[in-house]
């Protein structure tokens, strides 16, 4: 079970254009919690050179008040652990939460 919500919001996490439905009778506070990236298919030419130095990483999915979702991400990296803070916004679909890239390519 934890297994389909993970493919769920990774897809609605990279942002892919599909029809897919989340888990049927979504809770929030079921998912939250700890959780693993162990793998990570991306094509962009910027990612591509650092593939092989990617390693798996932990995160934490935390239910705010409003519906919303913060996800910690700790990585380990060549110069020690790096933690990143991602914010989704809920949509009206429950298990659905939209997020908004700040980041330039």
């Amino acid at each position: 079970m934890r297994t389909t919500a993970v493919a769920m919001v990774m897809l609605c996490v990279m942002m892919v254009h599909a029809d897919v439905k989340p888990q049927r009778d979504f809770n929030l506070q079921k998912f939250a919690g700890k959780w693993y990236r162990v793998g990570l298919a991306y094509d962009s030419p910027r990612f591509v050179p650092y593939r092989d130095k990617l390693k798996a990483s932990m995160g934490m999915i935390t239910p705010l008040t409003n519906g919303n979702v913060n996800l910690t991400m700790w990585d380990a990296t060549p110069l020690g652990c790096v933690s990143k803070l991602y914010q989704y916004e809920r949509t009206s679909v429950p298990g659905q939460f939209t997020y908004f890239s700040t980041r330039e390519f």
